[in-house]
């Protein structure tokens, strides 16, 4: 099972990796692949599996944060620090499967 990680440097996405690193298997399948992906490098656990680093921006998704025929996506990405205090009428970044798509966060009445 091929599993990808977005996130896989924060606090989350680091123990979600560790564990996974460390049983080699969820849901009863064997992991053969885990690809981590953040804005910076996030570290390599120890693994019996490929372990895959990818870097870049969530709202502008590379190939390589998700590869061809990934089982499962684990989205632990979040924006954080002063990139969370635009305003709400300015439109953010959202990675959405395999395509990173722009969403408009409404602030008035619907």
């Amino acid at each position: 099972m091929r599993i990808s990680i977005l996130g896989g440097a924060g606090f989350i996405g680091r123990k979600l990796a560790a564990r996974l690193a460390q049983e080699g298997a969820i849901g009863g399948r064997a992991i053969t692949e885990l690809t981590l992906f953040d804005a910076v490098p996030p570290p390599r656990p120890e693994a019996k599996f490929p372990v895959h680093i990818a870097g870049g921006d969530v709202g502008d998704l590379p190939k390589e944060a998700i590869p061809p025929e990934t089982d499962i996506v684990f989205h632990m990405a979040a924006v954080v620090s002063a990139a969370a205090k635009k305003p709400l009428s300015q439109p953010m970044s959202c990675a959405s499967g395999q395509v990173s798509r722009r969403w408009r966060i409404r602030t008035g009445p619907t």
